[in-house]
């Protein structure tokens, strides 16, 4: 993780606030986890300035990128390529299958497709790899009982970790109640590259240029397994 020396964090936090207007945009279905130690290093380093964090469907947070509302865009590469868009590579975003510990597929390490058939898969609309793993399942003759769809990623894990007979597809670094366990998933990949997306030749403010530092030069190593 980037770090912030005490020099530095003086100066910064002599700029006026008025100069600090930031906004980050994460698309819908990306979690903030990760990015949760350089947030709060920001927080620390930046005593007074207004931080905004907008999510929404790619479409309208691309527009949002390219008519300046916004600064940063994580999530995948943008289906829309533009000539002024930067691209920062920051980790490839893994999932995995979860369910509640006493669910009959935690018995396994590991799980295949046919594991899958009358799966109870509980499902997020707005969330692109969701719908491309069940789109994969069906392509492969895999029946699915009716899944339950969520609105928000929070909602889904509350709603698994109290059912032992639904699971879900969901990536590594979703913070996940004690209940529940990951199981690996030997099927369709479809796992993403995590980037930052900005505009070249686009003044950013302190805050996020420095939000973007730490990404770019942070250990996204996983820590767990």
């Amino acid at each position: 993780m980037g770090t912030i020396t005490s020099t530095r964090q003086s100066r910064l936090r002599s700029i006026r606030s008025a100069e600090l207007m930031n906004t980050l945009a994460l698309r819908d279905g990306i979690p903030l986890e990760p990015f949760l130690p350089h947030l709060l290093e920001l927080a620390r380093a930046f005593k007074e300035f207004d931080f905004k964090i907008w999510r929404g469907p790619p479409e309208e947070l691309e527009a949002d990128l390219k008519e300046g509302k916004v600064e940063i865009l994580l999530g995948p590469k943008p289906e829309m390529g533009w000539d002024r868009y930067e691209y920062w590579p920051l980790f490839h975003c893994d999932y995995s299958i979860v369910m509640r510990h006493d669910h009959p597929l935690a018995r396994k390490d590991q799980l295949g497709i046919d594991d899958l058939h009358r799966a109870s898969l509980l499902h997020r609309p707005d969330c692109g790899v969701s719908t491309n793993l069940v789109a994969h399942l069906e392509t492969a003759g895999v029946e699915l009982q009716p899944p339950l769809e969520f609105a928000r990623e929070d909602d889904l894990i509350a709603y698994l970790a109290s059912s032992n007979a639904s699971i879900a597809y969901l990536p590594r670094y979703s913070f996940l109640r004690s209940t529940l366990v990951r199981r690996g998933f030997v099927g369709p990949d479809c796992s993403f590259e995590m980037v930052a997306t900005t505009v070249s030749g686009r003044q950013r403010g302190p805050a996020l240029s420095l939000f973007l530092t730490q990404l770019r030069a942070a250990d996204w190593t996983p820590k767990v397994a």
